[in-house]
């Protein structure tokens, strides 16, 4: 199924919703507002647990650009993460993650398409650093598509590099750097990895 296309034969988003950007743009606008009790915080000098009240303010944003031959995709969010609870205010940061899309010479023989996402998190998917961290994670992936006989049959040729660094979150409680070496902030660096 195609996609509707306009009186100059641009790709029209489904159901023209947003603010519309010149003839084939379309930019929409978020906010949400989300409450949680967390009743696990972090621990305190004594070992027990701290519960505490969460605030999340996410503002964002999300522009596509649509044409026949190429079409851009450009969305970003920030996370403010406010702590309400005094023990736990200096838990409070600001987040964010942004991602990039654009693809080019789309029904041509040979074609270009590329992404990259970027993310400032305190959610990490390495299991390499047992406390809780900062991460910092992009991944760009570039591909080469090829259409020969007419787009009848496609052929890629594509990579991907994604990069993950570490900041500290909070000072770890109780850290023993013999049994629990990241626990030390100094350290972070060294855990970042790359992978392709």
């Amino acid at each position: 199924v195609l996609p509707p296309v306009d009186r100059h034969g641009l790709v029209r988003a489904a159901g023209d919703l947003g603010f519309k950007i010149g003839e084939a743009g379309r930019l929409h606008l978020s906010l949400e507002i989300d409450g949680q009790w967390d009743s696990n915080a972090f621990y305190s000098q004594g070992g027990n647990p701290v519960s505490a009240a969460l605030l999340d303010i996410i503002p964002g944003f999300d522009l596509q650009v649509a044409g026949n031959s190429a079409s851009l995709s450009l969305k970003g969010n920030l996370d403010a993460k406010q702590y309400l609870t005094p023990e736990t205010q200096d838990l409070s940061r600001l987040f964010g993650s942004a991602s990039l899309g654009a693809s080019f010479n789309r029904s041509g023989a040979v074609g270009v398409e590329l992404s990259d996402a970027f993310t400032h998190s305190d959610q990490t998917p390495s299991l390499s650093v047992a406390q809780a961290v900062i991460s910092n994670h992009n991944d760009l992936k570039l591909s080469v598509p090829v259409r020969p006989g007419g787009g009848a049959l496609e052929l890629a040729v594509s990579g991907q590099w994604g990069r993950e660094s570490f900041e500290e979150y909070v000072a770890a409680t109780g850290c023993n750097p013999a049994l629990n070496p990241p626990c030390v902030s100094r350290t972070h660096g060294d855990y970042g990895y790359n992978h392709y």
